[in-house]
Parts: C-alpha cells; sequence; structure tokens
C-alpha cells in the first residue's frame, strides 16, 4: 500500500464526509498528524490492537528452528510482503555487509512480486547460502520465536502489525524511522530505529544489538510491556468504548437503530 496515496485520499474524504462524523480515529498519531483538524470533529488516536497472548508461550528458539529447518548461530529475520516498499534489497546489502565478520543467517517470511528478484540480489551478494526464503507462514509465532532479531527495512509504513507481534514475542525490534514506528517503539526505548534506504547504518546497527544480549534482553523487556499496555486487543477494546461513552455523555452520538442512515 502506498501510505502517502492513502493519507492524500483521507484528505478527499475528509472534504466530502468526514465532517459529518462525530469522532475519527487515527491508528497512530502520525496518522492524525497528516489529517489535520479541520472542523469540530473530535479526533482520535487508538492504535490496532493484537492478541498478545497468541505471540508468547513457552517454544524455545531451537524447537521453533527446527520446526522451519533453519540453522543454529545469529539468525536475523524479516516477515512481510516482498514488494517495493517493504525495501527488502537494503536488508540484503545490510547483511551482505554483516555476514563476513558475523558468522548470521537470515530468513525471509512471506511472499510477493519481488521475492524473484531478491533471490536474484541474494545471489549477486554471495549471501544465497545463508539466506533462508521460506515463503508464506501459517505460524508467524513460530518464526518470530526462531529469530534473534526482527528487521523491518520499509519506506513507508502506516502502523505495521509484524511491530507489534515481534515485540510481543519478545524479539528484539530494529525498523525505520517511518510511519507510526518511532512512536511504538517510544522513541528507540522498546526497539532500535534506523533511517530508511541505509545498508551501511542497518548494518552496523544490527551487529551492535547482536553483540549486546544483555540490551537486547532490557529492550526486549521494555517492549513486551508496553504491547501488553498499549497495543493489546483488550486495550483497542477499552479505547473504542470509552470514545463511545464520551460521546454518549456528551450527546454527540445516538444509537443508530437497524436500517436507519443518520443524516
Amino acid at each position: 500500500m502506498n501510505t502517502n496515496l492513502t493519507l492524500r485520499a483521507y484528505g478527499v474524504l475528509d472534504r466530502f464526509g468526514l465532517r459529518g462524523f462525530d469522532a475519527v480515529v487515527g491508528v497512530s498519531q502520525s496518522v492524525l498528524d497528516q489529517l489535520g483538524r479541520p472542523g469540530r470533529r473530535r479526533l482520535e488516536c487508538i492504535p490496532n490492537g493484537i492478541d498478545v497472548a497468541r505471540f508468547q508461550g513457552t517454544l524455545s528458539r531451537e524447537e521453533a528452528r527446527a520446526r522451519l529447518g533453519l540453522p543454529a548461530g545469529p539468525l536475523i529475520g524479516f516477515v512481510g510482503r516482498l514488494s517495493r516498499l517493504k525495501d527488502v534489497p537494503t536488508l540484503l546489502r545490510a547483511f551482505a555487509a554483516l555476514a563476513s565478520p558475523v558468522p548470521a543467517a537470515l530468513a525471509i517470511v512471506g511472499d510477493g512480486e519481488e521475492r524473484t528478484a531478491l533471490e536474484r540480489e541474494a545471489q549477486r551478494l554471495g549471501i544465497a547460502g545463508r539466506t533462508h526464503f521460506l515463503g508464506e507462514c501459517s505460524e508467524t509465532f513460530t518464526a518470530y520465536r526462531a529469530f534473534d532479531l526482527f528487521v523491518l527495512p520499509s519506506l513507508e509504513e502506516a502502523s505495521p502489525l509484524v511491530v507489534l507481534e515481534a515485540m510481543a514475542a519478545g524479539t528484539p525490534v530494529v525498523a525505520t524511522r517511518v510511519g507510526s514506528i518511532p512512536e511504538v517503539l517510544d522513541e528507540g526505548r522498546c526497539g532500535y530505529l534506523v533511517p530508511t534506504g541505509d545498508a551501511p547504518g542497518l548494518a552496523e546497527r544490527m551487529a551492535a544489538v547482536l553483540a549486546d544480549p544483555a540490551g537486547q534482553r532490557r529492550v526486549s523487556a521494555a517492549a513486551v510491556a508496553r504491547v501488553i499496555e498499549r497495543y493489546s486487543l483488550e486495550s483497542m477494546i477499552d479505547r473504542y468504548i470509552g470514545l463511545y461513552g464520551s460521546l454518549v455523555r456528551t450527546g454527540r452520538a445516538m444509537p443508530v437503530r437497524e436500517g436507519h442512515v443518520r443524516r
């Protein structure tokens, strides 16, 4: 999805329809900032929530890797659609720079129109033997548990659920400073932020994280706590209930009868 085009579309919708709403919800503050505040409508930030329990459990890293056929040793992972905006080539170049001094492997979970080109790029960079293209995976929890480090090198994002999922699984996250990612990672306190398209910088950050197990544990613990507090399904539901209750109490929302559209 082209996030910038989507936000421009929201602007068109705003002029023609959103002004009639009692409240408008954005999944991140960055989305609300793009929308602006025309009219008198109420804008609320209610992040998407995930089923945190689904991504937690007792599965060991060794068991997870055995299920997926992945090797022992440092393992960097990516989960997502293999599209241009995910910018996986930058991750491949960063991994190629990292692979010489650090005996690591890379797992790519997902599929898409860029897969063939990415496989060719891995061959060209000389990392095909260490790069595992796993395709679609129905057990993403297993993938997160297998990784030592999750990387999302996207050029654009709105509110990526894969970052929340990796955080909930206790897997350290390195991601680009786009969309709501800085907000989700609490400006680096619950993960690691890098610029877009910077393969040398990404390689340096990945090497530093892999070399600092104590830092990984500290950041991962903070990430799990943040997801539970702010990005769980329960938190999301509570916020929607609170918003609707507030609108009802102030007389700005009326129940809509079945078959009736309020105008």
